[in-house]
């Protein structure tokens, strides 16, 4: 990375006494903004005491940096990391900062337990719930029930909610806030006796962050799972369950162009066999791949056609004996190759070139005989290449 440094007058001279960039990682509690409590700070001297005359970039780099806690905003803390730079100067210094977004990714845990409780009130009301699981990642799934054992109340709707609490602090000087991440009603109407509820919450579509417990001493992040009973009489019973989140690493997946090669090759060393191949029941070749559509064909023939239905194509391009077929949106297309001059044959007439090839095979023909010139030519010059047919493309209109 470069600290560019810009004079805002050009010509103009700074005197400094050394350009120097820290990386911090710190905390900030609000209730105490004098203080910032530091957990990881590396300084590194970009240029020594002296002048600067004009526009400077300094080269820096901080290897191995060692960064333990995920970046957090939160209602009454704030944990961050940061490069700042700074000029040293005889009156004032010159400061710049630029925050930095670090994640702390996490493997599947080995123990994942569900869930499973039964609480309620004696003789009155009795329930049961459980949950597929205790640990979730940040784009999980909860699954669970709610089984109904006992209703003796009239239970108007039962709604559960993801909330979050932040504990800051330490001893008498502890401060908790609680913020509900969402709410859900997953029953509306009094439950019967054997009643099961289903429950399922996709945690995609929050924002959330990892669980956090006593980060340096000075703050937690927890998550609970409230399930909350309302009666006709606006009277609510609650239940809490903790949960642990946790961030999971994306999945490596290869760069398109590696696959796109990938694909290409294992098409060459497919077509390496010889030409021409017969293709029983009037078949087209078969398609090596989506991304690559190639098509065999014969050269030496004097009359060839191939029709073909396609949904995806761009052109047809002949090459080294190959048709290379990239088009897109065309339904047919009747690629042709013409009598050689040498042989002196008709090309195929239009009422042939149009018939469909499911009702008729088309004609496997040996390959045409040179004529004595180009077998001459060809012992006297053999680095002379051989004529190579025409090719004439005709898409339908």
């Amino acid at each position: 990375m470069n600290v560019n440094i810009s004079l805002k007058k050009p010509g103009s001279r700074l005197e400094h006494q050394g350009v120097k960039i820290e990386f911090v990682g710190q905390i900030e509690l609000y209730y105490d903004r004098g203080n910032h409590h530091e957990f990881t700070s590396l300084v590194k001297e970009l240029a020594r005491p002296g002048e600067l005359s004009h526009n400077t970039s300094f080269e820096f780099e901080f290897n191995q940096v060692e960064k333990p806690y995920e970046s957090y905003s939160g209602t009454n803390v704030r944990l961050r990391y940061f490069l700042r730079v700074t000029i040293v100067r005889r009156l004032s210094d010159i400061t710049q900062e630029m925050n930095l977004l670090v994640h702390t990714l996490s493997s599947y845990p080995e123990m994942n337990n569900s869930i499973k409780m039964e609480v309620g009130i004696e003789d009155c009301l009795h329930i049961e719930f459980e949950y597929n699981k205790s640990k979730y990642h940040l784009k999980d799934v909860i699954v669970g029930k709610i089984y109904f054992l006992l209703v003796r109340i009239k239970i108007k709707h039962m709604e559960i909610a993801i909330i979050k609490r932040e504990t800051t602090g330490s001893g008498p000087n502890t401060f908790n806030e609680n913020e509900t991440i969402a709410k859900y009603e997953i029953m509306d109407g009094a439950p019967v006796r054997g009643e099961s509820i289903p429950i399922r919450v996709f945690l995609a579509g929050y924002d959330l962050t990892p669980t956090m417990r006593d980060i340096n001493k000075k703050f937690s992040v927890r998550y609970h799972l409230n399930l909350v009973l309302v009666d006709e009489e606006e009277r609510r019973y609650f239940k809490q369950q903790e949960i642990t989140l946790w961030r999971k690493g994306e999945r490596m997946r290869r760069p398109l162009q590696q696959q796109l090669m990938a694909q290409q090759t294992i098409s060459q060393k497919n077509q390496q066999s010889s030409f021409p191949q017969s293709h029983p029941q009037g078949q087209p070749p078969e398609f090596k791949s989506e991304s690559n559509l190639t098509c065999e064909a014969v050269t030496h023939v004097y009359k060839y056609q191939l029709i073909a239905t396609l949904t995806q194509c761009h052109l047809a391009v002949r090459r080294n004996n190959k048709f290379m077929i990239i088009a897109k949106h065309i339904n047919t297309l009747t690629i042709m190759a013409p009598a050689m001059q040498s042989t002196g044959a008709e090309p195929p007439s239009p009422q042939q070139s149009q018939s469909p090839m499911h009702e008729e095979a088309p004609e496997q023909l040996p390959p045409a005989k040179p004529s004595p010139q180009s077998h001459t030519r060809h012992q006297h010059t053999t680095a002379t290449p051989q004529p190579k047919p025409q090719l004439e493309v005709k898409l339908p209109s």
